[in-house]
């Protein structure tokens, strides 16, 4: 069932958004962890009309997968341009729009952050890695069908674009770290746009012909 079709998705939009928020804050501390008391509590609700909406804990957790991929393909994965040969453009594209859906979504990313990090297969488990698939399969679309002659000779465009991915991972570990130290975003953003700017051109002086 596509989100638009859930019965959530009738009610008002405030209230709504509320319920998916605390529902998302919640599930990124763990399945297991994850009480639909603390969700009711946070939301505003009783847990029996949040049971009505999602008839179990599970149904919560199967509707936030869903809702996120929906919200990701409709505003992340339409948002760049797959056609674009240049794959570090690419890459630049995706890093920066992600972090400006970091700073409006921030609980949709803690949360997809935790099902890709979870190691106690609950995820898994619940989603039948469906969720974890759809998500990978649009990103490898993503990093797909770039212009392999843009490369040096003696540099291998795979291992290439992974290294760039290792190092923008390593850096954006950091940044959140800077963000639960108490950075303001704002200032946090910033510093981000410049970084990636000067990232990415030590990128193409390094492996570009």
């Amino acid at each position: 069932m596509l989100c638009k079709e859930h019965k959530i998705m009738s009610i008002d939009e405030e209230k709504r958004e509320r319920i998916i928020n605390a529902s998302l804050r919640e599930f990124s501390k763990g399945y297991q962890e994850a009480k639909t008391d603390a969700i009711v509590k946070e939301a505003g609700i009783s847990k029996g009309l949040l049971f009505h909406y999602f008839g179990t804990k599970d149904g919560v957790f199967r509707f936030l997968c869903d809702y996120v991929h929906e919200l990701l393909a409709e505003e992340f994965f339409s948002s760049v341009d797959n056609d674009i040969p240049d794959i570090l453009e690419r890459i630049r594209q995706i890093v920066l729009l992600r972090a400006e859906m970091c700073i409006r979504y921030p609980n949709l990313f803690h949360f997809v952050s935790k099902v890709y990090l979870s190691e106690d297969g609950m995820f898994q488990k619940i989603c039948n890695n469906e969720f974890q698939m759809r998500i990978q399969k649009k990103f490898d679309e993503m990093l797909s069908g770039y212009d392999k002659t843009l490369f040096k000779a003696d540099i291998d465009p795979e291992k290439a674009v992974k290294m760039v991915l290792w190092t923008l991972q390593g850096y954006a570990d950091a940044v959140m770290k800077s963000g639960l130290d108490g950075e303001e975003p704002e200032a946090l953003h910033k510093r981000f746009q410049q970084d990636i700017t000067a990232y990415f051109s030590m990128f193409r002086s390094m492996m570009y012909r």
